[in-house]
């Protein structure tokens, strides 16, 4: 999306690029079933171009430098994007990219995409295939994202208890299925979603929820096939954005709640491991350090 006045489009990059996460120059649309709405994610809307501009892709590419859809992942510092272990199937680095600033997953060249391949990925050393828990990954790239109207890092929250009960929202954003055997979406979809209790959602899923976990939706809006990765998000009341997520855990009818992994959980490993390129920080906080 281009903005029709030139000086008006320069002073709010200005802006943006002031803020160091959490905030987007092209604004999302967030009153849900006033703008065309579909299935997608299940029971999602489509989302304003270029709306939310950390939402990225881990790719794979084929022998014809086509670069097959993974995972949704997230931009959290320059040469940094988070995303899920268990989207790591392949071991040959050469051949992953992230892609980064695109509104159509199947667009090559989208206006204000970024393509940068992965130099190294980190898996949380406690992640566990068979129960999926603590199923998060640090991807770093080979060059720095260049952040612009369309390319933002969103903040990782350092205590996010308050805003995960269950009487509270989110909001999730993705390309994945819109039902059980469907497609992935062609346009980023987004969709407000309850958060769930950990017992009811254990019971739902015959499962123990980890304290690392958090549940979310449920039915008619929930996380549905190659959802892995979306993120979970929270504005806090100036404005600023928060993923507390990263989807996990996806049922694959498309039904039961979506469980992610609790990005507070892994603050300190992040840290450490971007060497404090990346931190949490607290909702009253604006810049780069914990507070």
């Amino acid at each position: 999306m281009r903005l029709a006045l030139p000086l008006f489009s320069a002073v709010i990059a200005v802006v943006a690029a002031a803020s160091s996460c959490g905030v987007s120059v092209i604004k999302p649309y967030l009153n849900a079933g006033s703008r065309l709405t579909s299935n997608a994610i299940t029971g999602g809307q489509e989302a304003i171009v270029h709306s939310w501009p950390w939402q990225a892709v881990v790719c794979e590419n084929d022998w014809f430098s086509n670069c097959m859809f993974r995972c949704s992942a997230t931009v959290i510092g320059e040469r940094w994007v988070l995303a899920t272990a268990s989207c790591i199937i392949d071991d040959d680095i050469k051949f992953w990219n992230v892609r980064a600033g695109m509104y159509h997953e199947n667009t090559k060249g989208d206006s204000g995409e970024q393509r940068i391949s992965v130099k190294n990925w980190y898996k949380n050393p406690a992640y566990s295939s068979s129960s999926k828990q603590n199923n998060v990954v640090l991807i770093e790239t080979a060059e720095k994202f260049q952040y612009n109207d369309f390319v933002q890092p969103i903040c990782l929250h350092l205590e996010d208890d308050d805003v995960l009960q269950s009487d509270k929202k989110g909001w999730i954003i993705g390309w994945g299925y819109q039902r059980s055997g469907g497609n992935l979406q062609n346009m980023l979809q987004q969709a407000e979603i309850w958060m769930d209790d950990k017992p009811t959602c254990g019971r739902i899923w015959a499962r123990t929820m980890a304290d690392s976990e958090i549940c979310a939706g449920e039915g008619d809006k929930t996380l549905c096939n190659y959802d892995e990765g979306v993120p979970l998000m929270v504005q806090s009341p100036n404005g600023t954005w928060f993923q507390h997520g990263s989807a996990a855990i996806v049922d694959k009818n498309c039904q039961l709640p979506g469980i992610f992994t609790k990005v507070s959980s892994f603050c300190a490993w992040i840290e450490a491991l971007t060497m404090s390129e990346v931190k949490c920080i607290k909702r009253s906080c604006t810049g780069k350090d914990a507070c």
